[in-house]
């Protein structure tokens, strides 16, 4: 004899809270770094840059000496202010370090090269994410869907 093998709606539903209960159990894998939130800096900074850049505190906790940390943002005037780079707002740039696990430092990044003129007034930092960290060991992590990000507004 064949039996009927449709599902009872409440039995569907159980099984759906158990499923979502399971699945939040899984531990989620550990952020490789913190970083602060960027900030815009207008004027020289003695080694880092001459016109603008941006500063954030980057701490290291993954299992390994970082070597370098690529970032990535947009950059958008002030409200009221005047477009200030030469073209695309988006900024890539690598970060040259030597953070063990657990260190904390502020990283600087150059805005020199892709501004047009020095904004009169502080700028605006969107989506600034850690792309890749590399390590001394010759290591990669890399991060292009930007898990790991921050918004500055």
């Amino acid at each position: 004899m064949i039996q009927n093998r449709n599902m009872h709606p409440f039995q569907i539903a159980a099984m759906a809270c158990i499923l979502i209960a399971s699945s939040c159990a899984f531990e989620q894998p550990a952020l490789p770094c913190v970083i602060s939130a960027p900030r815009a800096c207008i004027g020289a900074k003695e080694n880092r840059f001459s016109a603008a850049g941006i500063e954030f505190d980057f701490t290291n906790t993954f299992g390994k000496t970082a070597s370098a940390v690529e970032i990535s943002c947009y950059l958008y005037p002030a409200k009221g202010g005047l477009e200030f780079t030469k073209g695309p707002n988006r900024v890539t740039s690598t970060i040259e370090c030597l953070l063990p696990q657990g260190a904390t430092q502020t990283l600087a990044v150059s805005l020199d090269s892709v501004i047009a003129c020095v904004p009169a007034q502080t700028f605006l930092i969107d989506f600034f994410t850690v792309t890749e960290m590399r390590f001394t060991d010759g290591s990669t992590l890399e991060d292009h869907s930007s898990r790991y990000f921050t918004r500055n507004y």
